[in-house]
């Protein structure tokens, strides 16, 4: 009987001198996982910070060729006017008349190709905005685990 008595007061010595180091570990453990969640959530930031970067320099030659296209619009636009003019002076002449035409079909085109460039334009900027939205909340996310782990280990 003291055999057993002895032999259970041994595991028992050995379980309460280890479960602080099982605390400890589930403790490291559950840092570790937070310190994971926390580089997840700063790796979909940076990518879409680089999404976000891809996206201005997109905005940025769309509004390149947005401008060359309402340049070219407006031009066609004053020379069909200037057409127009010149077939008042000269009634009948076929030739300016579709002079006038050509022109006013390029300015109609440019037109249009300025008015789906800016819808292109309006989209990436809808994404970009959603993008920045979303940074926002992982970064809350982030900060309510950076402070979650203080009242783990404070009890």
């Amino acid at each position: 009987m003291n055999k057993l008595l002895s032999i259970s007061l041994v595991f028992t010595a050995i379980i309460i001198g280890c479960s602080p180091k099982i605390t400890t570990t589930s403790a490291k453990m559950q840092a570790l996982t937070v310190e994971g969640q926390i580089l997840e959530k700063n790796t979909k930031i940076n990518n879409l910070n680089v999404e976000i970067e891809k996206q201005r320099l997109e905005v940025i030659e769309l509004s390149k060729e947005i401008k060359v296209a309402t340049d070219v619009a407006s031009e066609a636009a004053k020379k069909a006017s200037d057409a127009a003019t010149d077939m008042k002076s000269k009634v009948g002449d076929i030739g300016k008349a579709a002079t006038a035409d050509i022109y006013a079909e390029t300015a109609s085109k440019e037109t249009h190709k300025v008015y789906k460039l800016n819808s292109k334009l309006s989209k990436i900027n809808d994404e970009t905005t959603n993008k920045q939205k979303q940074i926002v909340l992982l970064n809350k996310e982030i900060e309510v685990l950076k402070t979650a782990p203080a009242t783990v280990s404070a009890q």
